[in-house]
């Protein structure tokens, strides 16, 4: 029986096109392509406001009482990791109606987190809280 000749795969050229969204972290943020804004206003002339709604999908909490949040939107089609730092007050469980820490999320809560922006401090950026609302 003569050897079995095996073909090599042809590569494929792969186009990478970069982002031009404004990142999700930025003042420049809109509701519109970004299916993880659930709102997005300006409070003021030097504060943005909005809130991001999705499904914890993973959680590191880190040693220096930070935590890397990876959340999915609800609607699918997006993901971001979101790095907070532990606060009191900044975790709270909306269902039970209680405070919770950054250890306390888990994957699979469905959560809202609320934020600020201000574009005049080089689009400070802060997570100001994470609701849990329920389970996927």
């Amino acid at each position: 029986m003569p050897p079995k000749t095996v073909s090599k795969p042809t590569p494929i050229a792969i186009e990478i096109t970069p982002s031009v969204a404004p990142s999700l972290e930025s003042c420049s943020i809109k509701k519109e392509g970004n299916p993880l804004v659930e709102d997005v206003k300006k409070a003021d002339e030097k504060t943005i406001i909005g809130t991001f709604r999705g499904n914890i999908t993973k959680v590191t909490v880190h040693l220096d009482n930070t935590a890397s949040i990876d959340l999915y939107s609800i609607r699918g089609g997006q993901g971001h990791t979101f790095r907070v730092k532990e606060e009191k007050g900044l975790v709270y469980d909306a269902v039970n109606l209680k405070d919770l820490t950054l250890t306390d999320l888990k994957k699979g809560n469905t959560v809202t987190m609320s934020f600020n922006c201000f574009p005049a401090q080089r689009d400070l950026f802060r997570i100001t809280r994470i609701s849990v609302t329920g389970r996927m």
